[in-house]
């Protein structure tokens, strides 16, 4: 079924359309994630809001009076079943259940979240300015492992896969773990100012790289 946003032809010709959705937030949006015909936004309004992409209209607000966050929302992801992880500069992730304006608060760090990420076995990962990550089971809403000493410095992303992650840091520095030991194996200083984007490289065979870019250094 085609969207009525993007009609017959090549994604690299560009959209036929620019049909923006139906009531949009009203502040900047700082993070999205995307999930069959879903896609939800977070943003400096403090909330989140889902959307369908073929009708590009909204299915629902993540943000109540009761739930919610009471800061910027930072980052969000989805999980395979539909639910959606947030976190935001108060500190705290957010839960939310796949079908009413529901969240189940997870708390543990001290400091803004600047990521997080779910994997298929609803396991998620939180990085924050505090400089820890924090593994948690969403289904039981337990954070099952927490790695520090990784940085010295605010975390500003993490790339992850089965049991590896890194993280980079404000300050440059990159973090490689094994997230079922708790522990970093390697640590480098390799950019001049903050980790911007983390990124895993295989060619299938021999080659196995961890590619990092610098906000400031302009580096990879």
């Amino acid at each position: 079924m085609e969207s009525s946003a993007f009609q017959s032809g090549t994604w690299y010709e560009g959209p036929a359309s620019d049909t923006a959705v139906n009531e949009p937030h009203g502040r900047p949006i700082l993070c999205m994630d995307v999930l069959g015909s879903k896609v939800v936004t977070g943003s400096s309004d403090h909330g989140l809001r889902e959307y369908n992409i073929g009708t590009c209209r909204q299915i629902r607000q993540l943000y109540s009076k009761r739930y919610g966050h009471g800061e910027w929302v930072t980052s969000c992801a989805y999980a395979s079943d539909g639910r959606v992880l947030s976190g935001g500069m108060d500190s705290k992730l957010c839960s939310w259940d796949k079908k009413v304006v529901r969240c189940d608060d997870l708390t543990g760090h001290k400091g803004s979240i600047s990521k997080v990420k779910v994997d298929a076995a609803g396991v998620g990962i939180s990085g924050s300015y505090d400089g820890s990550l924090l593994v948690w089971d969403l289904s039981t809403k337990e954070c099952l492992q927490g790695l520090f000493k990784g940085h010295k410095d605010a975390i500003t992303t993490f790339e992850w896969s089965n049991s590896l992650m890194v993280s980079g840091a404000r300050n440059g520095s990159i973090a490689i773990w094994d997230i079922n030991v708790g522990k970093p194996v390697k640590k480098a200083q390799t950019h001049e100012g903050a980790v911007a984007k983390i990124a895993f490289f295989s060619d299938g065979e021999d080659t196995n790289l961890i590619i990092t870019a610098g906000i400031n250094d302009g580096v990879v």
